[in-house]
């Protein structure tokens, strides 16, 4: 059995499991230490920088990360590519921190102190950057030791932040920066860049331009359909809700297990299966989904019918009243999963523009009705109007499919 296991352990798709469940099992735990130690406005900051956090590096993976999972199979000068994608990345981290810094020192100059901000977020930025180029390598082992150095580095910091029973947000920051900048240097060591004379990049970059213009529209607007909701919570209903919510998705993001798996190790590999057959690719996504569905069923199932001892457990009874929000979740994560095989065929048909229209979508019904679902239903509202958002998109995603007679479960 131990034998079975350790060749289990040794294939890709079960290191990237074991890596994410990793990652995401630290960010978990952080996230419930934070709540513990910080008062709820300093929660309610840190929490806003890791929402705009997520935009920016969804933006980055649109313009740099995302058009390199799929175009990495055909391109012959790897040296020369890699290259080209550090040295964007750079400009559009420096860019954003200049915005970002100016952004804060004419309109929020008295909200909080943006220099650990822009430290801990310029870490987390370049750390998820080099991990999906890593991933999509595939180069599975760096980025086991690269993630396992934010773990050591995080779980060491929650052990003093635990001892302390308390530290100031901009202290928080820097520490969490530092976690992320360590493993960025030794990113750095990993790929082994030579620094020689390099062809055009003009190719590369044309090839970016037109991906990803589409990519980072989408990135925004699925941003902005799936945060509306959370980010209007303090304003419509109050701080303990938006407390609750975060609590809430902070534990689903175990969950983002595989939803990583599937967008950083399955695309490119689909994608590269499809090149050479469209049924392998097919039979390669029906597959690996559903042994995912049957797996995250199970977990769903418990989390729902014990959702009152699990917020009880989580939050040491503070939000167990609440216990409603996370059966509500399971049901939204039960629909994601059903209908990730279909977002994964768009991106891999590099149907940008409807994956783009999608997202459309679903942020003008979050725009029309979002207002309408808080003040009627409060969180049963956020909820209902997250599910509504991923039917309408799969729907017409499924459509489209149909259309260019790619069907996945004929």
């Amino acid at each position: 059995m131990l034998k079975a296991l350790k060749y289990k352990l040794s294939e890709e798709k079960y290191k990237v499991i074991v890596d994410q469940f990793l990652f995401s099992g630290i960010n978990f735990i952080m996230t419930l230490v934070i709540a513990k130690v910080l008062s709820i406005s300093d929660f309610g900051i840190y929490a806003s920088i890791i929402l705009v956090i997520y935009l920016v590096i969804s933006l980055g993976n649109a313009f740099i990360i995302q058009p390199f999972q799929v175009a990495k199979v055909e391109v012959k000068n790897t040296n020369d590519y890699t290259l080209f994608l550090l040295a964007n990345q750079i400009i559009f981290v420096f860019i954003i921190s200049i915005v970002s810094f100016i952004t804060c020192r004419f309109f929020l100059p008295n909200y909080f102190n943006i220099a650990p901000a822009l430290w801990m977020a310029v870490g987390i930025i370049m750390h998820d950057y080099f991990r999906k180029y890593l991933l999509a390598k595939p180069n599975i082992n760096s980025v086991l030791l690269i993630d396992g150095i934010v773990v050591i580095v995080q779980f060491v910091i929650a052990l003093y932040i635990l001892h302390a029973k308390q530290i100031d947000l901009n202290a928080l920051l820097k520490f969490l920066g530092m976690s992320y900048f360590l493993s960025v240097l030794f990113s750095i060591l990993v790929i082994k860049i030579r620094f020689v004379k390099t062809t055009s990049w003009k190719p590369y970059f044309d090839y970016h331009s037109k991906e990803g213009a589409w990519l980072s529209l989408v990135s925004f607007v699925q941003w902005a359909s799936g945060n509306l909701f959370v980010a209007s919570l303090g304003l419509f209903i109050s701080i303990e809700a938006l407390g609750a919510f975060r609590l809430v998705q902070s534990l689903f993001g175990v969950l983002n297990v595989l939803f990583q798996t599937f967008e950083n190790y399955v695309l490119p590999k689909a994608t590269k299966l499809y090149n050479q057959s469209v049924q392998l690719s097919k039979s390669y996504i029906q597959n690996t989904s559903f042994q995912s569905i049957a797996l995250v069923g199970i977990i769903l199932i418990v989390l729902f019918f014990s959702s009152q001892n699990i917020m009880s457990l989580i939050s040491g009874g503070k939000f167990a009243t609440y216990a409603y929000v996370l059966k509500g979740m399971c049901l939204l994560y039960f629909i994601l999963f059903i209908g990730y095989p279909i977002r994964i065929s768009i991106r891999m048909l590099l149907l940008n523009k409807v994956f783009f229209i999608g997202y459309i979508l679903s942020f003008v019904s979050t725009a029309i009705c979002f207002q309408y679902l808080l003040k009627q239903w409060q969180l049963n509202g956020v909820i209902i109007g997250l599910i509504l958002n991923q039917i309408i998109m799969l729907l017409f995603w499924n459509y489209q499919l149909t259309k260019k007679g790619f069907y996945l479960w004929k």
